[in-house]
């Protein structure tokens, strides 16, 4: 195996953060006892012994070197020679991560962690993780690429310590035979953990100091002190836990900082998560990174939760879900959504669904699902970022993966509703078309999570129960291309054409200017189809490239006429073709049926997203 391992790469983008995610979310899983908090720390130990068979380690290091650059793979090799140099100094940093109050890794857990990869055991039921996947997140910020691990847990009245390290590099060659890329610290007979007296005298001495209490600690080699990895940690902990925090079943130590010395910010408790969204809000220097908003939205979700839940509602699948709401006509609310679980971990502000609210006055609102029952059917539609739910992540299991799109649907129509009582404008309105307004940008990402198809770039949303989508087979001899005429609306029978940068519809009868084509031709007036739910989405890879879909309300044939809209016309473009599977085919002659849904791929020669564009389905001239 190659340097490059997947599930370490996962979490090499935000590592500091992922490794607070994954590790604090394993930890509230393993809590020992209900009433009693989970206490997590992050702290620094700086080691000059060779308590962890160094030598050995800096030898496969060298070896896995030797390997890479006989491979010419660049990365490996400069990640090696990193990793040779810190073994070559005395002094060696690790990052522990511990908890407290936890069952420990007893029975199975154990080699589920250390030698069962995508393996996830838990004893509670609506346990926060399912993927296996986390367990990695502590190698991304390891230049050894080694972790170790300690536990002491409870079983028939005694108590037991266990102690392993792991190494994930590469397969190499050693004394001629060929090596695996991962290799273990303990007992070679076996493969397995030291024990009892037999723990490195190093590591017990430290974890010797939480005394008698079941527990886990991860010791993460090597460990670069990036300045403002204190506050990158402590963001991410206020960010997606502040819920536990409330509820005094989680508390986390970090070792401060200059600037969280100065404030005497050390510990994350319920008693002073105001101080540190004061704190991490100010944005230091040190602390700078893309989670701004996620700090401001928790510490909205944070203050809100302090009231009473704005409605209640028991779900036969979701179980016992509390919805809070807040609206605001002074205060910049986002308008945003969060869903949590029961742990207190909070999941998702964009869940599909739940993310436009067109009309509304500004809120804030979040959701916590408190069922076990329903906390387990989540915990199989978590993907594996534990950052959305998507029901088509249940496997091999279509009544349960429909039991959660239905589960997801019903929740959300709930909360829109429950939204909708509090946040819908005080004084009545008409409904009004701003006509200008709403062109001005393409539709780059639309929501239709339950009966749409399109999403960002080239990945669609989850659809649930969506109409087939009809893709338009090109002719296989075109004819030549003739300008279309002018189009206009019958008196008696008004058409629809439909701006897709829009995402309602234009109706009634309305007559466009006759310069809308660049055509000598005699204005004629022409029927057009109904049509509505016309998106508009960039493709991924392709410069100038959208995808096209609408839904026609009444049967016909019609051709499908595309024009940019300019300041006050509609303006023909000659550049622009549609597509379907790489092959150009005229857009004349189009069946429509509404059962079906149209799709199909335009590209130009010039941008397509300066201006909006309309479609219309126009019937053919009779000969």
């Amino acid at each position: 195996m190659g340097y490059n391992d997947p599930g370490i790469a996962h979490f090499g983008g935000a590592r500091e953060q992922s490794l607070a995610r994954e590790t604090i979310q394993n930890s509230l899983d393993a809590a020992a006892s209900i009433g009693t908090p989970v206490d997590v720390a992050f702290e620094l130990q700086v080691r000059e012994d060779d308590w962890f068979a160094k030598r050995e380690l800096a030898a496969t290091i060298q070896r896995c070197l030797t390997e890479a650059k006989a491979r010419q793979d660049d990365k490996a090799s400069q990640a090696f020679e990193e990793a040779a140099q810190l073994l070559g100094k005395t002094r060696l940093t690790f990052l522990r991560v511990a908890d407290w109050h936890t069952t420990g890794l007893r029975g199975e857990k154990w080699d589920a962690l250390l030698k069962r990869p995508g393996v996830s055991v838990h004893d509670q039921r609506g346990a926060g993780g399912s993927w296996g996947i986390g367990k990695n997140a502590p190698f991304t910020l390891s230049p050894l690429r080694t972790v170790f691990y300690w536990t002491r847990f409870e079983e028939n009245g005694r108590a037991h310590e266990r102690f392993q390290g792991k190494a994930v590099l590469m397969a190499h060659e050693s004394g001629g035979e060929e090596r695996q890329s991962t290799g273990f610290f303990g007992l070679v007979d076996g493969c397995r953990a030291v024990d009892g007296e037999t723990i490195p005298s190093a590591v017990r001495g430290v974890e010797s100091g939480g005394g008698q209490r079941s527990g886990t600690s991860l010791w993460i080699a090597g460990f670069r002190e990036q300045d403002g990895w204190q506050e990158r940690i402590a963001r991410r902990v206020a960010a997606s836990f502040f819920g536990a925090i409330r509820d005094g079943t989680l508390t986390v130590t970090i070792e401060p900082s200059e600037g969280m010395q100065a404030r005497e910010l050390i510990d994350i408790k319920a008693d002073n998560l105001e101080e540190w969204f004061d704190y991490l809000q100010q944005g230091s220097d040190a602390a700078q990174d893309d989670e701004d908003d996620d700090i401001d939205d928790a510490h909205r979700f944070w203050e809100l939760l302090q009231g009473e839940p704005t409605a209640e509602r028991q779900d036969h699948d979701l179980g016992h879900c509390r919805l809070w709401v807040t609206v605001s006509d002074d205060a910049a609310l986002p308008s945003k959504v969060g869903l949590m679980r029961k742990t207190g971990m909070l999941i998702t502000t964009r869940q599909p669904g739940l993310i436009r609210f067109r009309g509304m006055r500004d809120f804030i609102a979040i959701c916590r699902f408190e069922g076990d029952e329903g906390n387990e059917l989540l915990r199989k539609m978590e993907n594996p970022r534990h950052d959305q739910f998507e029901p088509e992540r249940i496997e091999n299991d279509p009544k349960e993966e429909q039991r959660g799109r239905a589960a997801l649907k019903r929740i959300s129509d709930w909360i829109r509703e429950e939204i909708r009582k509090v946040a819908a404008p005080d004084v009545p309105m008409e409904a009004a078309r701003l006509s200008e307004l709403d062109r001005l940008l393409p539709d780059v990402a639309p929501e239709e999570p339950f009966g749409g198809d399109s999403g960002d770039g080239d990945e669609r949303e989850p659809s649930f129960g969506a109409a087939p989508v009809v893709k338009l087979k090109p002719r296989r001899r075109p004819p030549a291309p003739v300008p279309p005429d002018p189009v206009e609306y019958d008196d008696g029978d008004p058409g629809e054409d439909t701006e897709l940068t829009a995402t309602t519809n234009r109706e009634g009868s309305v007559a466009e200017p006759e310069s809308v084509y660049s055509t000598s031709h005699t204005s004629q007036k022409r029927k057009r189809l109904l049509i509505d739910d016309v998106r508009l989405v960039p493709v991924q890879g392709g410069a100038n490239r959208f995808r096209v879909s609408f839904r026609a309300r009444e049967s016909g044939v019609a051709d499908i006429v595309l024009a940019e809209a300019g300041d006050s016309t509609l303006v023909s473009r000659d550049d622009v073709r549609a597509s379907q599977d790489g092959v150009t085919f005229p857009l004349t002659g189009v069946e429509l049926r509404p059962a079906d849904r149209v799709e199909f791929e335009i590209t130009a020669g010039s941008p397509l997203g300066e201006r909006a564009w309309v479609v219309s389905a126009v019937v053919p001239e009779m000969p």
